[in-house]
Formats: structure tokens, C-alpha cells, sequence
């Protein structure tokens, strides 16, 4: 979602150009013993990742806060970051497991960094978690790949569908690297995470896909696109 991970023990050495302080996730920024919205995302995308292609090269770029705030211009810079650091060619697959509504349900100007800087990479973004046909940005792009959640018994109860979903894949309570030393309060008990964490989300059924792509590649010897 926003790139930003904790250096897990099982990866310790294999993700790439881990340099920013946005870079590192951030547990508890308001001190009350409580996970804030969206920490760990990143670290628990890496995770999912890691485990369906060991042999990708993973690069990290934080561009929203632990609350999951943030807006196109700062998902732009992390995108424009990430390109610059990868290379005269950028990354072959963008993971974006973040999402938002238009007013107008118009592509937002994100689509035009989208444009810019990954024409060449095969953007996997998430669908969104509102159980609505409504489409989401930026999965909603004609030139990114929307991802759904996948339940045992089919779409999954929040997932978003429609025409704009591109691909699905399970994402109903994966399990996958998190915190290693946390203990959380939560409605009377306490959660203890020792490195690993259930989730349910859009947000890791599409690193899934992404990591399905990165494997084919790596397997067959084609670029992203052929992949996909």
C-alpha cells in the first residue's frame, strides 16, 4: 500500500535501496498501545511477495502515513523515486495496494504519473474494500491491472468487482510477515504479533497477482507484459 516495511528476519537481505525514513513502518505514531490503521501494509505485502517468488527483486518506496493518508502528488513522487532508483528503465511491475474514489469517477491525476514514469511496467493495483461496482483508483486505469478479493466460495464480501476488475485472488484471512515485537490492546485483550499477522483485504490479493507475473518472468524469460 505505501512501501513502507519493517526489515522482517526472513527477508532481511533481500530487499533493495531500503534508505528513507518513510520508508520504515510505524507502529504505534500516537502512543496508545494500538496498531495504527494501516501499519505493517507494506511489511506484510513484502511478505506475500516474497513467498510466491522468492527470486524477485523487491525495491520499497513509502508514500502514505501509517493512518493511510496521503494524495496523488505523493504517490507520484514515491512512483517518480522508485523509477529513478531502478534504473534507465524503471521497475517491470508496480504493486499499488491503495485506492480511492473520484468525485466525478474520472481518473485522477495520478493517472497522468502513471503515464509518465511506468509506461513501461505492468501497474497491479488494488480494487478496494467497499463491496461496490464503483470503479477505484488507480485500479479502474485502462493501463492497470484491478485486482479483487477472492473467498473460499467465491468474490469475497468486501471486495469491489466489476468490469474495471482485471484479476482476483484469494484475500480473505492471509497470513503473512508482520511486527515482530508488539503487543497491541484490543477490546479487553491484548495481541501479541511475533513477526507474523492474519489480514483480509484487496490490498493482498493484488501483490499476489503482481508476484505471479515477477514468477512467469522469471521462469520463461519474459518482460512484465508478456507475463501478464
Amino acid at each position: 500500500k505505501d512501501g513502507s516495511i519493517v526489515i522482517h528476519p526472513s527477508w532481511r537481505d533481500d530487499i533493495k535501496d531500503f534508505k528513507s525514513a518513510d520508508d520504515e513502518d510505524e507502529a504505534d505514531v500516537d502512543g496508545n498501545m494500538k496498531l495504527e490503521l494501516q501499519s505493517g501494509h507494506g511489511t506484510f505485502i513484502v511478505g506475500l511477495i516474497r513467498r510466491l517468488c522468492p527470486d524477485a527483486e523487491i525495491h520499497v518506496d513509502g508514500v502514505l502515513s501509517s493512518y493511510g493518508f496521503g494524495d496523488d502528488t505523493t504517490i507520484g513522487e514515491g512512483i517518480r523515486r522508485a523509477v529513478e532508483r531502478t534504473g534507465p528503465d524503471g521497475p517491470d511491475i508496480v504493486v499499488m495496494s491503495l485506492s480511492a474514489y473520484t468525485e466525478d469517477d474520472e481518473p485522477p491525476p495520478l493517472a497522468k504519473w502513471i503515464d509518465k514514469y511506468l509506461h513501461r511496467a505492468v501497474v497491479v493495483a488494488a480494487a478496494g474494500n467497499y463491496g461496490s461496482p464503483r470503479p477505484m483508483y488507480p485500479a479502474a486505469l485502462s493501463n492497470v491491472v484491478g485486482v479483487g478479493a477472492l473467498a473460499p466460495d467465491g468474490r469475497a464480501w468486501f471486495s469491489n468487482y466489476g468490469g474495471w476488475v482485471d484479476a482476483c485472488a484469494p484475500g480473505v484471512e492471509v497470513v503473512s510477515t508482520f511486527f515482530m515485537d508488539f503487543d497491541e490492546e484490543f477490546e479487553g485483550m491484548t495481541r501479541c504479533y511475533r513477526g507474523w499477522a492474519k489480514w483480509s483485504g484487496t490490498s493482498f490479493a493484488a501483490p499476489k497477482v503482481a508476484a505471479a507475473i515477477a514468477q512467469e518472468m522469471y521462469l520463461h524469460g519474459c518482460s512484465a507484459r508478456a507475463a501478464w
